[in-house]
């Protein structure tokens, strides 16, 4: 917020798929008294903002939006069809159309084939046109409709290990190199594999030459819901960003930060108990530290403490005792010079048990 208040100029910020809540509506509060224009998108109905509703995009450019991936020369009747079924839901359209060419599904046979799983996401959205006094409806019964054609799509288990690790980061244009170096990828096949089946979109930057990928939220929830996220599944990203976030004594944390929302966002899904989470905590923590967020530094550095005491089941470890000693110089920071020294002497403790 502070950063935001020293702008100049115009300034519209932009808040993507806002979902309705007490904290949402306390943070969203904070804005009113920026000079800022506010730009939301949401489902929900979020009171106290001027509101501008936007119709489903019409059946014309839906059918159009379908021809675009679909197979030359399909059949119009069951492109109207398929369309309608998918509830003009632009996402569910590409998605559909991309499916059935890869598949190369006759889509007389890809449209019964959605009906005999009971896909309909047309009632959906029609119940909540009639239903809905916000024009908002049950996410919970979109996802449903969406987990269908995840189901249709027969994705291959490296195209899901993928997908997987997409949905645990932010959803943001990802650099493909560095996807396939983050994952050790022996090649860009899977990603663009995944990117003609419609669950990856491609950005090309012509300033840099660089291809990009990003993955819609809503996929990202809907592969989450899918998938049990196993950590050996996701170890060589957490390690991968785990890496990018630490600081040798002679690096400026500072020049990590483009890459604390990647962990952040992986600390959000991961919840199991292990040493390389820790690790990532703990490396979150010195970065916002360094930035001046103590208390965003102590909470991270608590969390990495929390999973190093579990992992390590009482062994007197020395990742166990610098994290102690981190808690200790952030509580200095904060003026808390009784709990600073607390954990100075369990870290000390520490130290002198292993070096005996």
């Amino acid at each position: 917020m502070a950063e935001l208040s020293n702008l100049k100029g115009n300034i519209l910020f932009v808040v993507d798929n806002v979902e309705e809540s007490e904290g949402v509506d306390r943070y969203l509060r904070e804005f009113t008294g920026l000079n800022i224009d506010l730009l939301l998108t949401s489902r929900s109905n979020l009171e106290g903002f001027e509101k501008l509703e936007i119709e489903e995009l019409a059946k014309e450019n839906c059918i159009e939006l379908f021809k675009k991936y679909s197979q030359p020369d399909c059949n119009q009747e069951y492109v109207e069809k398929i369309v309608e079924l998918a509830g003009y839901h632009p996402l569910t359209v590409e998605l559909l159309s991309r499916t059935a060419r890869v598949a190369r599904k006759d889509l007389e046979e890809f449209y019964q084939l959605l009906k005999e799983k009971g896909f309909n996401l047309s009632d959906v959205i029609k119940k909540r046109i009639n239903t809905s006094r916000h024009r908002d409806y049950d996410k919970r019964e979109l996802f449903q409709h969406l987990r269908k054609v995840f189901d249709i799509s027969n994705l291959g288990i490296e195209e899901k290990v993928v997908l997987l690790n997409l949905s645990i980061l932010p959803s943001t244009p990802l650099k493909i190199s560095n996807l396939e170096e983050w994952l050790k990828l022996e090649n860009t096949d899977v990603i663009d594999d995944l990117i003609a089946k419609g669950w990856l979109k491609e950005i090309y930057n012509k300033d840099t030459s660089d291809y990009y990928v990003v993955i819609h939220n809503v996929i990202q929830e809907i592969v989450r819901e899918e998938q049990e996220l196993e950590f050996s599944k996701a170890e060589n990203l957490v390690k991968a960003i785990e890496a990018l976030l630490y600081s040798s004594p002679n690096e400026n944390p500072l020049e990590k930060k483009e890459y604390v929302n990647f962990g952040v966002s992986i600390l959000e899904y991961c919840r199991q108990e292990n040493k390389d989470l820790a690790n990532l905590s703990n490396n979150l923590g010195q970065i916002y530290k360094a930035i001046g967020k103590l208390d965003l530094a102590l909470e991270y550095a608590e969390q990495a403490k929390n999973i190093y005491r579990e992992v390590l089941q009482g062994e007197k470890h020395p990742d166990l005792a610098d994290s102690y000693n981190h808690i200790s110089i952030i509580y200095q920071d904060l003026g808390k010079l009784d709990l600073a020294l607390k954990y100075a002497k369990q870290a000390k403790d520490i130290y002198r048990s292993i070096a005996g």
